[in-house]
């Protein structure tokens, strides 16, 4: 029951329960002896770390997921809390059935702790997840979270604090016992890899890591340039541009001239192009390379897409169609399509704007063809993204429209962010938008920056402000704003320099994340006239809009369920 989105999502959760439920009992009744597993792929996130929805992070409201397993004569239900993952069903399942399984597959068999409450090595299970170059690992107690790319690890206790607000100490024996377990998982697996390439005939695992995108396997790929295998020496090239692994050079420029076998030249052109064209010839043979490759179809698909991201960092124009089909390509990986976007907004493709105001529809890549729009900038493109925005139902998506239309100077811009900032999900970073749309340097009753001097005007009692980092309330601070309606929201855009500080509006208390951050709180007309502010210390203020409470745009109308049956058929 509610009608924050964190409650419309309870509901549903409640639904599908029910029917969950119904068809286990119906089924259970026709084969009592069959096992039952009920699993979900993620949770969902509703700004508890400053995100919403799932994909975004690995903090346990997007990764912790519940895992039901019932088979026929276990009859008392117990809970276990050794992690475990999704991996480990499969392998579970075909040890229950007595099948081999395959060796290149991962994950523990799970029945002896589904038929001992104690089962030996419980305590040795671990739970991994990545998103791009974030990866965590977790014991079920103490979990690690660590950023590839920055090199930088955090570990929480989740036992005593199961909100991941509080990393432990950088100096604590489990965060250093957890980031080796996690290194020594994340180098075993290009071994896995390994087989699966190529068939693993031989298949150097070193280019199996390069895949995984580990920089350090550098001196590793350098010798298999010169394997006997065109197929080592191809894949090889590649990872050598992957990597921007420089001090193959010479030897790529060899590759290009000499190599006997057609594809590793254009594999070389390619990877030449991306360490840099000193004299223009690369880029002539990479444009011959995509057109080439894109008359042989699909064969030549992945080659052609290589060759126009290299020759669209160069920002040749000739890379638009081909980077438009990858980014229309619904059979593509989504980050290959992401990266396409970023590379169009690059070329500024105005040629691309048709493609793009249709990707709109697409709500997992409709930020990103937002974004991209409002780099290529143009009536048609700025039209769409407001339209979109204007009946947007995703923080995410709402985000990046108003960025983009913010970019572009689109008046537009500003009204929309503030009808939806009175929403229950709101505009991610939307306070700062208005901030770079300039509307908050202006005198506005309703909403200040308070470091400039339109904002003094709205500040009463004591504070301290820094035209740069923001402003701290006194002990009688407060703010004079207004807003319509008799019911308003509040939304703050502050700084925090540590996780579990909080800052109060109108007598409400809310927790902070550390950095920035835009919490809000709704409040009545009648508090709003005499808004209080307080803070913890180490929290800077740095501006401050109330607007009407507004309804949130509905979901789409339920559509019947299409079992695929042909109407013309018989049932």
């Amino acid at each position: 029951h509610g009608e924050r989105p964190i409650e419309l999502y309870d509901g549903e959760v409640q639904v599908a329960d029910r029917a969950a439920g119904e068809l286990i009992r119906a089924f259970r009744a026709s084969r009592p002896t069959s096992t039952v597993i009920v699993t979900a792929d993620h949770g969902e996130e509703f700004g508890e770390h400053g995100g919403y929805h799932h994909g975004t992070s690995l903090y346990e409201e997007q990764v912790h997921v519940p895992l039901l397993w019932s088979s026929a004569g276990k009859t008392t239900p117990r809970t276990v809390a050794a992690p475990v993952e999704l991996v480990d069903l499969a392998t579970t399942l075909l040890a229950g059935l007595g099948v081999p399984r395959d060796a290149r597959m991962r994950g523990d068999d799970l029945g002896a702790l589904l038929a001992y409450a104690d089962a030996p090595g419980a305590d040795e299970l671990r739970a991994f997840a990545s998103i791009d170059e974030l990866r965590m690992l977790s014991d079920g107690r103490y979990k690690a979270l660590c950023d590839a790319r920055a090199g930088s690890c955090r570990a929480y206790d989740l036992t005593a604090d199961p909100g991941e607000l509080h990393p432990l100490d950088s100096s604590d024996a489990h965060l250093a016992s957890l980031r080796a377990e996690l290194s020594d998982l994340v180098a075993s697996l290009p071994r896995v890899e390994a087989l699966a390439l190529q068939g693993g005939s031989g298949w150097p695992s070193a280019l199996a890591r390069a895949r995984l995108g580990d920089g350090s396997v550098g001196p590793e790929i350098l010798p298999l340039l010169g394997s006997e295998r065109a197929d080592i020496r191809a894949e090889a090239v590649w990872a050598v541009a992957r990597l921007g692994l420089v001090q193959a050079k010479q030897v790529i420029e060899n590759l290009v001239e000499h190599d006997a076998d057609p594809h590793v030249r254009d594999e070389a052109a390619v990877c030449l192009l991306v360490l840099g064209d000193s004299d223009g010839s690369a880029r002539d043979r990479v444009l011959d390379v995509q057109a080439r490759a894109r008359k042989n179809g699909a064969s030549g698909l992945d080659l052609a897409r290589r060759a126009a991201a290299a020759l669209a960092r160069l920002g040749a124009a000739e890379a638009t169609p081909v980077l438009i089909e990858l980014a229309q390509d619904p059979n593509a990986e989504e980050g290959e399509r992401i990266a396409a976007f970023s590379l169009l907004a690059t070329l500024r493709a105005g040629s691309a704007v048709p493609a793009l105001i249709d990707l709109l529809n697409d709500v997992r890549l409709r930020a990103f063809a937002a974004r991209t729009l409002g780099a290529i900038g143009g009536r048609s493109a700025l039209d769409a993204i407001a339209f979109a925005f204007g009946a947007e139902r995703y923080p995410e998506a709402r985000e990046a429209e108003a960025r983009a239309l913010v970019a572009q100077h689109d008046p537009r811009a500003s009204r929309l962010l503030i009808r939806f900032l009175g929403t229950d999900s709101g505009v991610p970073s939307g306070v700062q938008s208005l901030i770079d749309a300039g509307t908050l340097a202006r005198r506005n009753a309703w909403g200040a920056d308070l470091r400039e001097a339109a904002g003094a005007a709205l500040r009463s009692g004591a504070w301290s402000c820094d035209a740069t980092t923001g402003c701290v309330p006194g002990a009688d601070a407060g703010l004079r704003l207004r807003a319509a309606g008799s019911h308003v929201r509040v939304i703050a855009r502050v700084s925090a320099s540590a996780s579990g500080q909080w800052l109060e509006l109108g007598g409400q208390r809310v927790l902070l994340l550390e950095g920035t951050s835009e919490p809000s709180v709704q409040l009545t007309a009648a508090a709003l006239r005499t808004l209080t502010v307080q803070a913890s210390s180490g929290v800077r203020v740095i501006a401050c809009v109330a607007v009407p409470v507004t309804e949130d745009i509905a979901p789409p109308a339920p559509t019947a369920y299409d079992a695929g049956v042909d109407s013309g058929s018989s049932p």
